[in-house]
């Protein structure tokens, strides 16, 4: 065993500090490390929740990228018609990135029941939608069959629903602006299931429908489609797809990302990044400066044993080490402890979701959760590493202490 730790090691058996004020010091310093690993831990796996959920809802309801004619993407509802075959095959909407991408058309339309009316935008989807992006959101019912012949099912938003007092299997008339008269035309559907986003633009404003119906309302054929939302392996390259496809398509067709689309939202969650930032800065310096008042206090009360060790022939860095490891084996418990307690409240949420949020606010319902282990590791080994690294230059006051004068005193 190194000298240097065989002495640090002895130290902390001996424990002659611990009846001592040192000892109060020391206590305080531990519990402000393991309190800043607490919020370091919270701030990470809140803020990160926050960002991915919000993330996955924006993208599960309206795709990553929006392609479609600039009328369309400017307005809620399909103004413009273009042909899907022809971007069905081509290469660059069938690239290693996209990992699919669907036809969709948005029609507006005014539910009634008796006396009442709510209006809708009601969105049509195809066969070939991949519904596990929806199914979190579906909260009663099932989602609509668009295989084989056509049903006229439809699923809405909870909200919508209750202000109508309407339930599962219950039918409801719809009507649509019919551009070639004056009289809307009507359509009888039958409600199948509700959902619940969190957003209010969507809970507020849209159905799901087979696209097939809003073909035949427009007159469109079956390859006449408003729109097609992509849908990206991964979300980090959203803009290089974005750009791509914006500069390999048709100069009359547009190509909106999530982020331009809800550009208010993702530049609210944005801000987390520096949120979290701050939060990490200030508890890593809380950490520091506790950590240094307790090695200047451990230094202090040693004094007599470093002038000893000088005089034995021990040199500063010798001497820098063993209080520095002393240090380290303090901020362990801090950190050990810290952890323990984030990681039990953080699991608590993530199981049971005990603290919840109004998601008229925040559009979620409940505290969202992201733990990832390679995370864990990183913010557990950099706090300790700026911690120690920090700690050397109020260690270089051992250098101040000579021999003589110690001894003399002593």
């Amino acid at each position: 065993m190194k000298l240097e730790l065989f002495i640090a090691n002895r130290m902390r058996k001996n424990r002659i500090y611990k009846n001592s004020v040192s000892n109060r010091i020391i206590k305080i310093a531990s519990s402000a490390v393991a309190i800043s690993v607490v919020l370091i831990l919270f701030a990470f796996s809140i803020g990160i929740g926050f960002q991915n959920e919000i993330k996955h809802k924006t993208s599960s309801f309206s795709g990553h990228i929006s392609v479609a004619p600039f009328e369309n993407n400017n307005s809620l509802i399909s103004v413009s018609k273009f042909n899907f075959k022809d971007f069905e095959n081509v290469d660059y909407l069938n690239d290693l990135k996209i990992e699919n991408f669907y036809p969709v058309i948005t029609k507006a339309a005014i539910l009634k029941k008796e006396n009442e009316f709510e209006g809708i935008i009601f969105k049509g989807l195809d066969n070939n939608y991949d519904w596990k992006k929806f199914s979190s959101f579906l909260i009663n019912g099932n989602l609509p069959n668009l295989n084989g012949e056509l049903r006229n099912q439809i699923i809405i938003p909870i909200e919508i629903g209750n202000r109508l007092r309407l339930k599962i299997g219950d039918k409801i008339p719809c009507y649509f602006e019919n551009l070639n008269s004056n009289y809307p035309i009507s359509r009888k559907f039958t409600i199948i299931g509700f959902f619940e986003t969190g957003f209010p633009d969507f809970d507020k404003n849209y159905g799901l429908i087979d696209l097939r119906h809003l073909q035949k309302i427009n007159k469109w054929n079956n390859d006449q489609i408003g729109g097609i939302e992509v849908f990206l392996k991964d979300i980090n390259e959203l803009d290089f797809v974005t750009n791509f496809l914006y500069e390999k398509l048709p100069s009359d067709i547009d190509v909106i990302s999530v982020k331009e689309k809800y550009k208010s939202i993702y530049d609210w969650i944005s801000l987390f990044d520096f949120n979290i930032l701050i939060i990490f800065i200030l508890m890593v310096i809380i950490g520091i400066l506790n950590m240094s008042t307790v090695l200047l206090v451990l230094i202090l009360e040693r004094t007599k044993m470093i002038g000893l060790l000088k005089s034995f022939g021990g040199n500063n860095y010798l001497i820098q080490k063993i209080f520095l490891i002393n240090c380290f084996y303090i901020m362990l418990k801090g950190i050990i402890i810290g952890n323990s307690i984030a990681l039990f409240i953080l699991f608590i949420q993530s199981n049971f979701s005990i603290i919840k949020l109004d998601s008229e606010t925040y559009y979620l319902s409940e505290v969202p959760i992201f733990f990832s282990f390679k995370y864990f590791l990183l913010i557990n080994l950099g706090v300790i590493l700026t911690c120690m690294i920090s700690l050397f230059i109020p260690s270089l006051i051992i250098s101040k202490i000579y021999p003589s004068r110690v001894l003399k005193l002593s």
